[in-house]
């Protein structure tokens, strides 16, 4: 049985303690039984205590989550396995190499003046041509990335390792869509690197994807997140349930 968007906010809303008794009684023999709810209930707990962490959710929602799910002893390790997760230590950024520039600023002290003569004209028509016809970066890295509303084991987020090389302009994110969302008139994607959060640019979607694209000059070495979020035809947002995670690495 697949689930729906209601499903999805029954099961959020019963973390929270917003259910009836009755309710929270039905949900509970269904969890029993329904293994997509069963999954999808541990993927709501990974998405609310990030929320949590983060300051998202409402004072009501942060109170009645703080004193109820975390305040249980699963809470509190799943608490402290994601504090764990944030602190993996990130790879040391490799130093800069010089560019061009510097090192023709290097090469022309005074001493090397001294002794340049003729060759000192020819090497810096050399210099000029390379910098000239030298081509940038120009590759674009096309990747998938499936959200965690859509694997089996929530609390494994398998996280995609990217390796950018130098020739990378561009990451090209096809972002898969769960089989519950629907068709709105648009998407929004946020980039999350855990300091701040900003807005990502949409090339295109289809039924069962949306494509982000994120110039490589944006993603230093490190642990990101992506967001997708449905903006309906009356400008009304719905987030998709579950994250897209990745780290990055550079040759």
């Amino acid at each position: 049985m697949t689930l729906t968007n209601k499903d999805q906010i029954k099961v959020r809303d019963y973390l929270l303690g917003y259910l009836s008794d009755d309710a929270q009684e039905k949900i509970e023999e269904r969890l029993m039984t329904d293994d997509e709810l069963f999954e999808e209930l541990e993927i709501s707990k990974n998405e609310l205590i990030e929320e949590y962490r983060a300051g998202d959710l409402t004072q009501d929602e942060e109170q009645r989550f703080g004193n109820g799910y975390l305040a249980s002893p699963e809470g509190r390790s799943d608490y402290t396995f994601a504090m764990a997760l944030d602190c993996m230590e990130k790879p040391a950024p490799t130093p800069k190499p010089l560019s061009f520039f510097d090192q023709l600023a290097s090469f022309f002290t005074p001493q090397r003046l001294k002794f340049a003569g003729v060759g000192l004209s020819a090497l810096i028509v050399i210099v000029i041509a390379v910098l000239i016809l030298r081509p940038g970066p120009q590759k674009s890295l096309a990747l998938t990335l499936t959200s965690t509303a859509a694997r089996r084991n929530a609390s494994d987020p398998k996280i995609q390792i990217v390796t950018i090389s130098p020739d990378v302009r561009e990451l090209r994110i096809s972002l898969t869509l769960p089989q519950s969302a629907s068709q709105p008139a648009n998407y929004r994607a946020e980039l999350d690197d855990r300091s701040q959060i900003k807005d990502v640019t949409l090339a295109g979607h289809d039924a069962a994807s949306v494509v982000a694209v994120i110039p490589a000059s944006q993603l230093p070495v490190g642990y990101y997140a992506l967001r997708l979020y449905e903006v309906r035809s009356d400008g009304k947002e719905q987030r998709i349930p579950g994250d897209y995670y990745f780290m990055v690495e550079k040759k």
